[in-house]
């Protein structure tokens, strides 16, 4: 499932290739990802108009209106935003698409059609709806409220990071990453750690966001020392050599080195 660095991508290639664009037209090749709105009601609404701003917080996508109202895009478990240069055809599995003048195409893919795309008035009421915390990469999200908001939660390290109501954007894969970053067990308690454990922690969920959304969320862009670049071969760390070991959790399978993350 796209997480934190892959939306902040997306978030990029809105605000490149649509902001101040008006929209000439509006196609919708899958009404099942369009949420309380008919495929001509989100046509009519949107034709004409401009996407003034690209805001994202955790894993959904916010396309401001100059009018207040905003697009709200989520992604499901394997969708993806392109900008396509006038000519280019269409992806496979495009479910809404947006012309722009100037000849650029956006496109809104979604394989499994898990995503959704919603028509919504007020930011801070979607996100209360949705009972997400702070953004995970927000800026205002300092050393303390970080610490709190993770204490706070009563099951496992990698069970907090992922919990969307704690903190916002980070899923299976980078819940992974940061923790074996920090060296941390995904199996420990948060109300367990530490404050230098605490503090590692913290470090690394900043250094890993960031330097995923600088690598364009691609694994074979990312430092060798990441366990993402080898997360794939489940193999062995890229630090101590031990064999990487499995953890199940919500039906999904993680991973982490059980030498090195204590």
């Amino acid at each position: 499932m796209p997480e934190l660095p892959d939306v902040e991508v997306y978030r990029r290639v809105l605000e490149t290739c649509a902001l101040s664009r008006r929209i000439a037209s509006v196609e919708v090749n899958s009404t099942k990802v369009v949420e309380g709105l008919t495929e001509l009601e989100l046509e009519q609404r949107l034709t004409g108009q401009r996407f003034s701003s690209a805001l994202r917080h955790g894993k959904h996508l916010f396309a401001g209106l100059l009018n207040g109202d905003l697009l709200a895009m989520h992604f499901g478990m394997s969708g993806r935003l392109e900008c396509l240069e006038e000519g280019e055809s269409l992806p496979e599995y495009t479910r809404c698409s947006f012309r722009l003048e100037g000849g650029h195409r956006l496109a809104y893919v979604s394989q499994r059609q898990l995503g959704r795309i919603r028509w919504i008035e007020d930011l801070e009421d979607f996100l209360r709806s949705k009972a997400l915390g702070p953004d995970a990469m927000d800026p205002r999200l300092d050393h303390d409220v970080f610490c709190q908001r993770v204490t706070e939660h009563r099951g496992t390290l990698k069970s907090a990071l992922m919990d969307q109501s704690t903190l916002a954007g980070i899923g299976n894969i980078y819940s992974d990453e940061i923790l074996f970053q920090a060296r941390l067990s995904p199996k420990r308690k948060a109300q367990e750690l530490t404050e230098e454990e605490l503090a590692r922690l913290y470090r690394s969920s900043r250094e890993v966001l960031q330097t995923a959304v600088e690598a364009h969320a691609d694994p074979l862009l990312m430092p060798e020392r990441y366990l993402l670049r080898n997360r794939a071969q489940a193999t062995n760390c890229p630090r101590c050599g031990a064999a990487l070991q499995a953890l199940r959790l919500g039906g999904r399978r993680g991973w982490f080195c059980p030498e090195c993350q204590r």
